[in-house]
């Protein structure tokens, strides 16, 4: 028996469901960066400056959703708030044991508010790329069914892979 390792390649196909409803017609999603919160420390006995980031303390989550034209499911992300997005993927790569292609599924869901929109830019046999803003409050990742990170900011959720990264204060005590 071989190790197998599955080299991610490319997005062969995905979808963006709102509340389980289908938002067809969107161009791509910008998804959210995940950055730590973090201080500077320096002081006695430090040589120079060192950036120790907050576990558990996650700056803001924004994601943009862009469609190719104005549409009426795209005008369902401004009642976004309290819904649930979801994007599903396949990300297509080759298996390094027996160099086959194929895929895994990608599972993301976002909870969160809209932000803004633009209507884009109206411009002669081209799209017009309509872009939403929202701003996340949970997010969560799954490759194959399995969970790689979760964060849930008004629960005091921080997971990687199904483990527990940030505990709750009774659990200190």
């Amino acid at each position: 028996m071989s190790d197998s390792t599955f080299i991610g390649a490319q997005t062969r196909e995905y979808r963006v469901y709102i509340d389980g409803y289908d938002l067809l017609g969107v161009a791509e999603v910008k998804l959210p960066e995940v950055k730590f919160k973090s201080i500077t420390l320096e002081g006695t006995g430090v040589l120079g400056e060192i950036e120790i980031p907050g576990t558990g303390s996650v700056e803001k989550l924004e994601l943009e959703v862009k469609f190719n034209t104005v549409s009426q499911p795209a005008f369902r992300l401004l009642n976004l708030n309290n819904k649930l997005l979801e994007f599903k993927a396949v990300i297509n790569g080759v298996d390094s044991a027996d160099h086959t292609i194929n895929g895994q599924g990608l599972y993301i869901s976002v909870r969160g508010s809209c932000k803004g929109f633009n209507l884009g830019t109206l411009k002669m046999n081209d799209m017009l790329n309509v872009p939403f803003t929202l701003e996340a409050t949970a997010l969560e990742v799954k490759l194959n069914g399995e969970q790689l990170y979760k964060i849930d900011k008004l629960n005091g959720i921080f997971e990687a892979a199904g483990r527990a990264l940030v505990k709750k204060l009774g659990d200190y005590f």
